[in-house]
């Protein structure tokens, strides 16, 4: 929390008199938070969130708005923030970014060859590069790529990523064979076709 006052201070965010934080142009600053209906359960982690940031003096709202309006919103680059679903690492090396997910206007100029949207800087087409790289490698020279793209992330904060690496169970029937307890479960989900039954 120290370290979070000390950078926003840095940027030049006074609080005003109600304590909270004005952006640098002496404007108040409002972070709208508006989170898919199809992602309800994430309601309570905004609220989380809300109730840190405001201890900095940040001005943070969530709302849960219609799936349909959040889509509509995302592509036209009128989502301010969002909290959105991700499984983790593994998605650095996936197209998560060519979905629409975040940063739309980059993607739809990464898309069309820049014949729409708008050019992202070099540090993003950087990690755009790195992914496209990343699913051509063996597996030890993308673990090395892998790597990279985390430290991408981490220097410039594309987006958020609140927690990770997390150890979830996965219920198994007893008697279900060729199941793997490797990997990700997340991705036993998709091999339904190599299990069976046991006597």
């Amino acid at each position: 929390m120290a370290e979070a006052n000390r950078l926003l201070d840095e940027m030049g965010m006074k609080k005003g008199a109600d304590g909270l934080r004005l952006g640098p142009d002496g404007k108040p600053f409002v972070i709208p938070i508006e989170v898919s209906s199809y992602y309800d359960d994430f309601i309570q982690l905004g609220e989380l969130v809300v109730e840190q940031w405001k201890e900095l003096g940040l001005n943070v709202t969530v709302k849960k708005i219609d799936n349909a309006l959040w889509t509509t919103k995302n592509q036209a680059n009128q989502l301010q923030a969002t909290i959105y679903f991700t499984p983790g690492p593994v998605q650095w090396a996936r197209q998560e970014w060519g979905q629409n997910m975040w940063a739309p206007l980059w993607d739809r100029w990464w898309n069309t060859g820049g014949k729409q949207g708008e050019e992202p800087p070099a540090e993003a087409k950087a990690l755009f590069q790195a992914i496209f790289t990343l699913r051509e490698l063996p597996l030890q020279e993308a673990l090395v790529k892998r790597s990279d793209i985390r430290k991408n992330i981490g220097d410039y904060y594309w987006y958020y990523i609140h927690s990770e690496d997390i150890a979830a169970p996965v219920a198994v029937n007893e008697k279900l064979g060729n199941f793997s307890d490797k990997g990700w479960g997340i991705a036993q989900n998709f091999a339904g076709e190599q299990w069976f039954f046991r006597q």
